[in-house]
């Protein structure tokens, strides 16, 4: 993999990247969750490659060097937890299941990342529980 960045902060936020856009290589101090819920989103690491259609997200544990890239016309939902959030209990990258109620929470999380309200930190807080059910 090419050289890298490093973003302390995994970002929260909804992106949209036309049909082959990449986000270049870096890395988080933060846990990261990419989902597509349009497209297919590819993520590389060192360690391999993970393709993720809207059925599946993908796990980037804190400190992965890895790089998005859009596979079709792709919504991108990004998640960022502090180290200290790992539902999963994972230190690799993984794929994992999206069920629609999970489908759901991440776009609605990721579509006002700034919003700190009490109803906003319950959705987060159903959303980590669906996390950790994930297969």
């Amino acid at each position: 993999m090419q050289k890298s960045r490093h973003t302390p902060v995994a970002p929260t936020r909804t992106q949209r990247l036309a049909p082959g856009g990449e986000i270049d290589a870096h890395r988080h101090d933060d846990h990261q969750i990419a989902y597509a819920s349009r497209g297919t989103i590819a993520v590389t690491t060192d360690a391999g490659s993970w393709i993720a259609p809207a059925t599946r997200a993908l796990w980037i544990p804190a400190g992965t060097v890895h790089q998005h890239q859009a596979h079709g016309e792709l919504d991108l939902h990004l998640v960022g937890l502090p180290i200290t959030d790992n539902p999963l209990g994972l230190d690799k990258p993984a794929v994992l299941a999206v069920s629609p109620l999970l489908r759901e929470l991440i776009v609605a999380y990721t579509c006002d990342p700034s919003n700190d309200s009490p109803s906003h930190r319950r959705l987060r807080a159903v959303m980590l529980d669906q996390l950790a059910l994930a297969p």
